[in-house]
């Protein structure tokens, strides 16, 4: 899939690019946009429906991110109240280090729909840090980062459909390079 098809993609339904972003700047609700981002992984060229079953893939996505960054960002925290910089700055590398390991760690979730299988540390951590899968990461991220920053410039509304838009991006652009 060429990268100029993955930036279309979230715009050839209007329909579902209203309604994600509608979803996306709705507090709890926005769950159901990550979901849906993540079954763009599982199906690139496609755009699916929305559906309850990405809400709460969504919820899942958050609270393994939410687990895998406890580490870093308490030692950041500990770091901060103790007037420590060394330690702070330790746990905000740690933490953005972790964030190819976090999406892989989804995509291992998501794949058989069982939160265990994100927390398989020895398979997500040996699979993460490779070119194999960095590489692509790196893309999607700068991809989807590029596009909801230029987003982000549109008055009014376009820091709403950023995030609809962005996470469409990275997980086609994710699922366009790599299989799991």
């Amino acid at each position: 899939m060429e990268i100029v098809e993955i930036l279309k993609k979230p715009f050839t339904d209007i329909g579902k690019l209203v309604v994600g972003t509608v979803l996306g700047v709705i507090p709890i609700v926005h769950f159901v946009v990550l979901g849906f981002g993540i079954d763009n992984f599982k199906k690139p060229k496609e755009i699916p429906n929305f559906s309850v079953d990405q809400f709460i893939l969504g919820v899942k996505a958050f609270l393994l991110g939410v687990l895998y960054s406890l580490v870093p960002f308490t030692l950041a925290v500990i770091g901060l109240y103790l007037d420590y910089t060394a330690l702070m700055a330790f746990g905000l590398v740690l933490a953005l280090s972790l964030l190819p390991a976090i999406t892989r760690a989804i995509l291992e979730m998501s794949k058989k729909n069982s939160f265990k299988d994100g927390l398989n540390f020895n398979k997500i951590f040996s699979e993460t840090y490779t070119k194999k899968f960095l590489v692509p990461w790196l893309i999607s991220t700068l991809l989807s980062v590029v596009v909801g920053s230029l987003l982000e410039l549109v008055p009014e509304v376009g820091w709403m459909v950023s995030t609809y838009v962005s996470t469409v991006i990275f997980w086609t652009c994710l699922g366009a390079r790599i299989k799991i």
